[in-house]
């Protein structure tokens, strides 16, 4: 077969697209759609919640919002042709029996479970919009990074603004210690801990988006200040299980920039050196946060309340008790104010059952294992995908995670999503693996025929469009 490529203009530049107004007007209103469901707290306690009761205007913010912004998505940018596969079709089962476990005769308080319901389905529409506005999964995942750092900056900033407020004791606390849980947006302890390790591990791999400038300095100064947030949240999971994820990864890329990451490790350690004898005091109390030995063996009070909620769905097992009021309203022993079970699995086989939990584990797992196996991630950015990805699943056993908005979440389907076939990506890559069995394009002799290479790979990444 030839190939004829398009005449191209001495000092025509890059064929790289500009990105239009309209596209990029589209992406920041699903950005934000995303994020609204958690922009801000409208928890109830058990007692309010099974009272029932007219809903607030953040409660309708929350709830309608993402709808909103993701019909502007609509008008500002056409939508874009991209295929289904399985992670989507499963991610669309799961949200079809969260939606009719409203109608559960055994439901506490369907208008609840509903509502609920409602507000997942809008985060899922607006991620399956969003990443159909990026060409290609590796600028997806780069833009999910400057989401995280924008929610890690935005911590900061309210650490400095307001700090009795946003570092205090909750309500739900066992120990009485002040822990950091943001305001604005609404990100308990836990999963901001998460989101610190993914922004320490974007650091350490010098992953990001432009506007960041990761030089050496930038890295460690934000690697510094998420170490910081991640001691303040008092989450001993990130220690346990986000260093060795941030350290695994570092070990497999110094097989490919031996330099870069020898350097990272150095200043890693140095500083631990360093602080280690005036921090060893505060991560012992970091560690203990005030409990006894039969505190920590429960995993703080964690598999008490897991028992209660393991005989409860042996009750129910197939259909469970509905989506959000089930573990709420239906799990005695549960405090008024806690408004999850810290387990991701047991929680949604109270919620929905066996029916729900299917659907959301092969999303996991079938999601999670393309993400690792895609070529249409490589290099730094499908290390931190995957790490990432698998740092959620280790701590969806004793955290909340993809069972409801929030940042794990909106992390995780949203790397599952973006490598789901797309015709497009794929014969972009393509074109990439074909020009780049040419060398001689690239090299300095041939230079003048660079343009026309590069307008040869949009003719193969646009072919049969």
């Amino acid at each position: 077969m030839t190939i004829t490529l398009p005449r191209v203009q001495p000092g025509a530049g890059s064929a790289t697209p500009t990105l239009s107004g309209g596209v990029r007007t589209a992406r920041i209103l699903l950005w934000l759609a995303v994020m609204l469901p958690f922009i801000y707290t409208t928890s109830k306690t058990a007692a309010e919640l099974s009272g029932g009761g007219s809903l607030g205007a953040l409660e309708v913010l929350r709830g309608g919002g993402p709808f909103v912004l993701w019909g502007l998505s609509i008008l500002a940018a056409p939508v874009r042709r991209r295929g289904f596969g399985a992670p989507d079709v499963l991610l669309a089962l799961y949200a079809l029996v969260i939606v009719m476990s409203a109608s559960n005769p055994l439901n506490p308080n369907s208008q609840a479970s509903l509502l609920k319901s409602i507000t997942l389905i809008s985060v899922i529409l607006a991620m399956w919009r969003l990443v159909r506005l990026y060409d290609h999964p590796r600028e997806l995942v780069v833009a999910l990074v400057g989401w995280v750092h924008v929610v890690l900056i935005a911590g900061a900033v309210q650490i400095l603004v307001f700090k009795s407020t946003v570092y205090a004791a909750g309500a739900t606390s066992t120990d009485g210690l002040a822990r950091l849980n943001l305001v604005v947006p609404s990100v308990s302890a836990n999963p901001l801990a998460f989101v610190g390790v993914a922004g320490i591990l974007s650091c350490a791999l010098g992953v990001g988006p432009r506007w960041l400038h990761l030089n050496v300095f930038v890295r460690n100064a934000l690697m510094g200040l998420y170490v910081y947030e991640i001691f303040l949240t008092r989450t001993r999971s990130a220690l346990g299980v986000g260093l060795v994820i941030v350290a695994v990864s570092l070990v497999v890329r110094a097989r490919r920039h031996p330099l870069s990451t020898i350097t990272t490790a150095v200043v890693f350690i140095g500083g631990a050196v360093a602080l280690m004898p005036s921090l060893l005091p505060q991560l012992h109390t970091f560690l203990q946060r005030g409990q006894t030995t039969a505190s920590i063996d429960s995993l703080s009070g964690r598999t008490v309340i897991w028992d209660a909620a393991y005989r409860v769905w042996q009750q129910h097992q197939t259909l469970g008790l509905g989506y959000y009021s089930g573990h709420r309203l239906g799990i005695p022993g549960l405090q008024q104010d806690q408004s999850n079970i810290d387990n991701t699995w047991l929680e949604t086989l109270v919620d929905v059952g066996l029916v729900g939990i299917v659907p959301l584990a092969l999303f996991t797992l079938v999601g999670v294992w393309r993400l690792a196996r895609s070529k249409l991630l490589s290099g730094d950015i499908r290390l931190w995908g995957v790490g990432i990805a698998v740092y959620v699943v280790a701590i969806s056993f004793i955290n909340p995670t993809i069972q409801q908005p929030g940042a794990p979440q909106v992390v995780l389907t949203l790397l599952i999503l973006s490598v789901t076939p797309r015709p497009h990506a794929e014969r972009e890559q393509n074109a990439d693996d074909l020009l780049s069995a040419q060398p001689w394009l690239t090299s300095p002799a041939h230079s003048d025929l660079q343009p026309a290479a590069v307008a040869g790979r949009a003719v193969l990444a646009q072919r049969d469009e």
